[in-house]
């Protein structure tokens, strides 16, 4: 019997020694995210908003949680009362679903979003299952694997994200709608289609996304797509999902190819962002002259950026198509060659999440992002949690995407060729 009440008390006094190395642990590292925070958050004047406060409020929540889990659930809540973008930390076992649906390497080859109050299909890939299944862009999908609209909004507002614009709003409908079609390869999906006489049932089987790379340790990988091809002898059309290193040869050699096209349309829908050095190589690739085109400003100091011409360059008209789903990097592309008159930009109003972030790791597979610069236009305009508006705006319709038709390529199409006849 003293024998085990000495175990248990062993048992007592390691776990609780354990705990509080854990807890200690987490302070320690509570107390180094808001130092790197405070010393190289972009905006100066950010002590306005009762940091100090903030601070305190939250080191007392931490003593009470449980799990690594629960720490870092509440940092992200800490950090997001700022209502900015890029400011976050990324960690194993997020609660929110997006994050392991973004590691699926599974998919239908579906384009989704919410339109009109329906989950509508954009765009089916050609040689995809969807393609062979007969989906068209118009269906409405009533539900995925039981996951339907009505879903979508409800996990919408349980997981928001800064900044907190109607447009974010938005474009979270969408993530969460596509998502729900990703999967593990050779994994089922259920899709029910609206129809006039009620609904239809299908059953795909997903097959690999492709295109797979991890472009920052820590944050879910991206399944990279690119198509480049002649539209008709005066115009050509580059498209790329992401502003990654691994696409920046083919984008430019893409550029090369239309170099004799008198017209260039750059779609960039659904580009959530992503490299410096990719968008200005690119936008280097379509100066006609050397001009300011970004300045960059935060706590470490001010930085212009020129145009630098290359060697070779586009010299015809540039239309640039965006949507709600167009942020980062493509919201600073898009918005510095349309300030610059460089580009005529067609589609919808972006986001405005718009900060140049760096990282940190905290912990092994643990990321704190935090923003350290944010960017002017030529203009003097800054885009965060504004966005570009577009010069033609051009939303999709149910309408128009049941007879078949992507009415943003469209206007691209036909303001192209009033500049060129």
């Amino acid at each position: 019997m003293n024998n085990m009440k000495n175990l248990f008390l062993v048992v007592l006094v390691f776990t609780t020694i354990l705990s509080c190395q854990t807890q200690n642990s987490r302070i320690e590292i509570f107390e180094n995210v808001c130092n790197v925070f405070q010393e190289n958050y972009y905006d100066e004047t950010f002590a306005t908003k009762d940091w100090d406060n903030i601070k305190q409020v939250y080191r007392e929540k931490i003593k009470h949680i449980k799990t690594d889990e629960e720490f870092y659930e509440l940092l992200n809540e800490m950090f997001f009362k700022f209502d900015v973008s890029h400011l976050g930390v990324f960690y194993p076992n997020m609660p929110d679903p997006l994050f392991e649906l973004a590691n699926k390497e599974g998919g239908i080859g579906i384009t989704l979003k919410v339109i009109e109050n329906k989950i509508a299909v954009i765009n089916v890939k050609e040689n995809s299952p969807a393609e062979s299944a007969g989906i068209k862009r118009g269906d409405i999908i009533l539900s995925i694997d039981g996951f339907t609209l009505d879903d979508v909004i409800d996990e919408s507002k349980k997981f928001p994200y800064p900044p907190y614009n109607e447009r974010n709003i938005i474009s979270n409908y969408h993530l969460r709608a596509q998502y729900r079609t990703y999967g593990d390869v050779g994994e089922p999906l259920k899709l029910v289609f609206e129809t006039d006489d009620g609904s239809r049932n299908i059953e795909l089987v997903r097959v690999e996304r492709g295109g797979k790379v991890t472009l920052v340790d820590g944050a879910p990988p991206n399944f990279l797509e690119f198509v480049s091809r002649l539209i008709n002898t005066d115009i050509g059309y580059i498209r790329f999902n992401t502003f990654a290193p691994d696409l920046l040869d083919k984008i430019l050699n893409a550029v090369d190819e239309l170099t004799n096209a008198k017209g260039l349309i750059i779609d960039i829908r659904d580009n959530p962002g992503g490299f410096f050095q990719v968008r200005k190589a690119l936008a280097d690739k379509l100066a006609l002259n050397s001009s300011l085109l970004w300045s960059q400003d935060g706590r470490r100091g001010s930085n212009d950026i020129y145009l630098e011409p290359a060697a070779k360059t586009y010299r015809g008209k540039i239309a640039i198509l965006i949507d709600v789903s167009s942020a980062s990097s493509s919201e600073e592309f898009a918005g510095g060659l349309q300030a610059l008159g460089r580009a005529v930009v067609i589609g919808e109003h972006t986001q405005g999440r718009v900060l140049i972030a760096d990282f940190q790791e905290l912990a092994p597979g643990v990321m704190f992002m935090y923003p350290v610069a944010i960017t002017s236009l030529s203009n003097g305009k800054t885009l965060e949690g504004k966005g570009v508006v577009p010069d033609i705006i051009v939303e999709h319709t149910l309408k128009s995407l049941r007879e078949g038709k992507d009415i943003q390529l469209e206007s691209a199409i036909n303001y192209l060729l009033s500049q060129i006849q």
